[in-house]
């Protein structure tokens, strides 16, 4: 049931992140850091498809091999989702 539901809190997520992503990179010109920000928005987006895929084929089939994608993509997520809290703001 989670994974059904995370599939729509991520188009959620999606929808309100890339649009504010567009917009800063509009407004607030060419700055590198807002534009890695926004690809590392939509590359995360583009990588939450996949592994909710892994999640549910690995749970339905009980397969070793997409759950272990589905974890190692998750750890992924996660730094994806870390280490732009530590960069530094100029």
């Amino acid at each position: 049931m989670w994974i059904y539901y995370h599939f729509y809190y991520d188009i959620l997520y999606f929808c309100i992140l890339a649009p504010g992503g567009v917009y800063k990179i509009l407004v607030g010109g060419i700055d590198v850091f807002i534009i890695v920000s926004t690809i590392l928005t939509l590359f995360y987006c583009l990588m939450e498809t996949f592994r909710l895929n892994f999640a549910y084929k690995g749970n339905i089939n009980e397969s070793s091999p997409e759950l272990m994608a589905f974890i190692g993509l998750t750890f992924l997520g996660l730094i994806l989702t870390v280490v732009p809290i530590f960069v530094p703001k100029v």
